[in-house]
């Protein structure tokens, strides 16, 4: 890889370099009652992509400062939600071991654990499609 950015490095100076024996012409720039001294057309043109490059990284910078800053306040708000949900766990820990202190021990098992489910009758064993024989039995289908 850094022989190809080496190459590219090298093609530009040529480039460069050819951009300058090309434009040689002295020019004056006004501007208003500003005139400059005169200087090669490609030394202006040179110091205008100088220029421009700058201003491009001075505007990547303020973006990616920009970020940066969102980024370390998204991270403290993060920080700042985590240590309150352990809290809330913490809180939630203390309020069930204080309720289930003086509960029996059947209380501390799953809602419903130990109890008795009343059957309800017929449930399940007489649908739509029941045949009390099996697939093909030989009862009739009841229709509801």
């Amino acid at each position: 890889m850094k022989y190809v950015y080496a190459l590219f490095i090298f093609l530009m100076a040529l480039f460069l370099a050819a951009f300058i024996q090309q434009n040689g012409e002295d020019i004056v720039l006004k501007y208003f009652s500003w005139h400059s001294p005169p200087l090669p057309i490609s030394l202006y043109m040179i110091l205008a992509l100088a220029g421009g490059y700058a201003l491009a990284v001075v505007v990547g910078l303020s973006g990616g400062i920009r970020t940066r800053v969102r980024t370390i306040v998204a991270e403290r708000e993060v920080k700042r939600l985590r240590a309150e949900l352990q809290g809330l766990r913490e809180r939630e820990k203390e309020l069930s071991s204080e309720s289930l202190e003086g509960a029996p021990t059947a209380a501390r098992e799953a809602p419903g654990a130990g109890e008795d489910i009343p059957e309800t009758p017929g449930a399940g064993t007489q649908g739509p499609g029941y045949r009390p024989g099996g697939p093909g039995g030989e009862e009739e289908t009841k229709e509801y």
